[in-house]
């Protein structure tokens, strides 16, 4: 019988690698705004907070959000975003798991929607009623969502950064809906000038507003897949996406 052996060199190798950028890592050059590229998987965190939550139906209707029940049908993202929701089982209201498009070349198609959201509005239910458990009451989470490739080769789009951040690692995402601000942390990352990385950089926060995002979106040609494992707070629960 074959026996699993851990790529103990990988992992060793990745360990070294880790520890000779946090012993060469920078503070950050200069102050913001800085052009940024996130690393393959690094992507899911910054589409949840700029995009998902952005189009959940209870924080319009408590009128948190930046955006409005008449954006349906509106240009309000970049004409690069096309965005797809995707269930795989029934939400906590039992709904049937489902595959929507919510957002087409910028256009809001869908919002997500609740048993109660719907009763409130009479807009449709999707599949993006959640609870942490059976005694918290359900709130509307975007779940996953998935981005249509663009149409930028994305080493071009490193050799055209004349300065900027190329992000390895970024985690604890937190969007102010009201305003459209979002707060990342990076936990690693390196310094880019002339399209190459000259040297790694100390962890710092960043803050990127909705239309920032919108302004600069660029996707490339061929998304991967996020690295998922991730964690969102909603309402004092926590959800895993």
């Amino acid at each position: 019988s074959s026996q699993f052996s851990p790529p103990v060199d990988y992992m060793a190798g990745e360990f070294r690698q880790k520890l000779e950028e946090k012993v060469e890592a920078r503070s950050l050059p200069a102050e913001g705004p800085h052009s940024f590229y996130l690393a393959p998987g690094e992507g899911g965190l910054l589409f949840h907070e700029l995009v998902g939550h952005m189009l959940e139906l209870d924080n319009l209707l408590e009128k948190k959000s930046l955006l409005k029940k008449e954006d349906l049908g509106n240009k309000v993202f970049s004409e690069e975003l096309t965005v797809y929701a995707v269930s795989e089982v029934p939400d906590d209201d039992g709904t049937a798991p489902s595959r929507m498009k919510v957002v087409e070349k910028g256009k809001v198609k869908k919002f997500f929607s609740s048993r109660l959201t719907s009763l409130l509005t009479g807009y449709p239910v999707t599949c993006s009623s959640r609870r942490q458990r059976y005694f918290f009451s359900p709130v509307v989470f975007s779940g996953d969502l998935y981005v249509e490739g663009g149409k930028h080769d994305p080493l071009e789009l490193l050799a055209d950064m004349d300065e900027g951040i190329y992000v390895l690692e970024f985690k604890d995402g937190k969007v102010n809906v009201s305003t459209g601000w979002a707060y990342f942390r990076v936990q690693r990352a390196f310094w880019i000038e002339k399209g190459k990385p000259k040297f790694p950089l100390k962890p710092f926060l960043m803050a990127i507003s909705f239309d920032q995002f919108n302004e600069s979106l660029e996707l490339e040609s061929d998304p991967r897949k996020d690295k998922g494992g991730l964690f969102c707070h909603k309402a004092e629960q926590v959800f895993n996406y």
